[in-house]
This record gives C-alpha cells, sequence and structure tokens, in this order.
C-alpha cells in the first residue's frame, strides 16, 4: 500500500498532501487547485458506502447552502471517460447544492486511484456522518476483498481498531433478512455481535426479528437467546447441567462436590468477552462429562491475514524448520 493510501486516516489535509491555491482558469488532471464546476458535470462515487441519505438533514444543508453558499469544497477526480468528474468526498454537500439551485459548485481535483477512491468515501463519512452497521461492514468489506487491504491497514485509513473492523465485516455473514433490519437501524452493530453467537438459520432470524418487534435492548437479546435455548431444552428432555443430580458416593450420600460447569449465560458472556478481545467468532462446548468438566473452544478466522492477527494476539510465533 503506497504512501497516499496510509494518509487517507488524516483527514482532507491528508488526502490533498499539499497547500491549495484558488484558480480560476482551466482544471488540469491533478490540480490541487480550488475551481468551480457545474453541478450536472458531477457524478456519484460509485464506493459511496452511504445506502441512503436522510431527506430532513438534505433539505435542511440545501436550505443553509441556499442562504450562506457552499463554505466547504468537494473533492473530485476526472472520470475515465473524460465526461465530467466523479465525486470522492461531498456527496451529500453536492446534492444539497443541487436542491439549492446552484449551478456550480466549489471543488478541488485530484488524482487518485480506485482504492483511495473507496478508501476516503468511508474515511469522510466516518468522521463527518454516522453510517449504519451494515453500511460500514460492507464499506469495510469492500476495502478488504476488491483492494486486498488487510484489517489493519483498513483499520489505520478510518481511525477504528482493528478489532472493531473483524466485528464489523463479520456482519456480513448475517442472513439477508438480519441484513436488513440492521439497514433499517432496527437492529444495531451490537445486536449484531450477539446474533453472530446464534448458529446461522431460521431461528436466529426469528430471534432478530423478535428483537426488532420489541424494540430490545441488547441485554433484552440476549434474555431472548436464554429463554428460547431454555425452552428448547424443556421440550427435548435435556436438563441443564448445572440442575443435574450431584454426584453420589458409594454410601449413598452425596460425593465431593466437583467444579460443575457454567451456566449458559456464564458461557455466552465468556464468549462474547474472548470474541471482543480477539476479533473474531468463539464458541465454547462445555461436555459435561467427569470431573474435569472437559470441553473445547473453537477460534474461528476467516482470511490468512485474520489467522496472522489472532496469533499475534495470542503472542504466538509461526517457526520455519
Amino acid at each position: 500500500m503506497d504512501t497516499k493510501s496510509r494518509r487517507l486516516g488524516k483527514g482532507l489535509s491528508g488526502l490533498i498532501g499539499q497547500p491549495v491555491s484558488v484558480s480560476s482558469g482551466a482544471v488540469g488532471e491533478d490540480s490541487r487547485a480550488l475551481v468551480r464546476i457545474p453541478t450536472g458535470l458531477l457524478a456519484p462515487n460509485p464506493f459511496q458506502p452511504r445506502l441512503e441519505f436522510d431527506e430532513g438533514e438534505l433539505n435542511a444543508l440545501a436550505g443553509s447552502i441556499a442562504r450562506q453558499g457552499l463554505m466547504q469544497p468537494v473533492v473530485v477526480r476526472r472520470r475515465a471517460d473524460g465526461g465530467g468528474y466523479e465525486l470522492i468526498a461531498g456527496e451529500r454537500r453536492w446534492r444539497a447544492s443541487q436542491r439549492a439551485g446552484l449551478a456550480e459548485v466549489p471543488a478541488i481535483v485530484v488524482e487518485i486511484d480506485d482504492q483511495q477512491a473507496a478508501a476516503w468515501a468511508m474515511v469522510e463519512n466516518v468522521q463527518r456522518v454516522e453510517l449504519g452497521a451494515m453500511e460500514k461492514a460492507r464499506g469495510y468489506r469492500r476495502l478488504h476483498e476488491q483492494f486486498n487491504m488487510t484489517h489493519s491497514e483498513i483499520s489505520q485509513a478510518v481511525g477504528e481498531e482493528r478489532s472493531i473492523v473483524s466485528n464489523y465485516i463479520r456482519l456480513t455473514e448475517l442472513e439477508t433478512p438480519i441484513q436488513d433490519l440492521m439497514t433499517e437501524r432496527k437492529l444495531h452493530f451490537g445486536h449484531g455481535k450477539v446474533l453472530l453467537g446464534i448458529p446461522p438459520g431460521a431461528t436466529r432470524i426469528m430471534i432478530a426479528r423478535r428483537c426488532a418487534e420489541e424494540q430490545a435492548s441488547i441485554r433484552g437479546l440476549e434474555r431472548m437467546i436464554e429463554e428460547h435455548r431454555a425452552r428448547a431444552m424443556a421440550v427435548s428432555g435435556e436438563m441443564p447441567a448445572e440442575a443435574k443430580a450431584p454426584d453420589v458416593g458409594s454410601g449413598g450420600e452425596p460425593g465431593p462436590a466437583r467444579p460443575g460447569l457454567l451456566a449458559r449465560a456464564q458461557i455466552m458472556d465468556l464468549e462474547r468477552q474472548i470474541s471482543d478481545q480477539l476479533g473474531t467468532r468463539v464458541k465454547i462446548n462445555a461436555k459435561g462429562t467427569g470431573a474435569a468438566g472437559a470441553g473445547t473452544i473453537h477460534i474461528a478466522f476467516y482470511t490468512h491475514e485474520q489467522f496472522e492477527g489472532l496469533l499475534e494476539r495470542m503472542n504466538v510465533r509461526i517457526t520455519h524448520g
């Protein structure tokens, strides 16, 4: 990743990289000058992560621009087909300027590639306007898959911790109906993280829909999951490990207390804590047999980069023979 890409998290000055001059002449390929461009010659950024623009906010911004003018320039690049310019930063300002009736807007023309355009679109939205959880998730995944940016590089670009970036990307593993609820902001990032702890399928979708309908908090969602598991165990006739009869010694008296397994709610809390620390899905399977309370911990990874990151967090080094 080159030097220009690594400056993306530092704001507009990091993108431009030098002072901006005011120009009234022709626009060059990478003029780094403040020019005025007809609004009709501008097109949206195809890498724009924001899916929807709030109508009320756009109208309010348009009113302000109509009274005061557009105080901050947009950032653009020339379209590859030569038919005008493509926005890199400032789509909300451009849309509002059109509503305000402006024939042209102040702009800074730069020359950057698709990867930088996609990353800057994410940076601007993260810094200026709160993106929805799924907008972030899909944007981060695009940077990772389409432009081969590692989770660490995305983290540096947008100013998020790497584990947070990884958790956002994991939201794209959720079923489409759940992603739709998150796009509609009926569920949020924290809900998504909890739902990732449930095996995929109809049950997870059902619980997510109930959570959205009841506008439940994250704690409320966790209680729903526990209630569902308790009912499922009752129907199947399975008894929770903590409710099983105590061990009985040879004389018929209760034997010495064994280190019993944790309640499911405690296991879920541990899974969540470990997941937060490692930035990936963690599953604890407690078998419930024997005094040792045997079991397994399953740690998921989805890319080679994420695997190396997990090893780094656990202070494990790969040795080469």
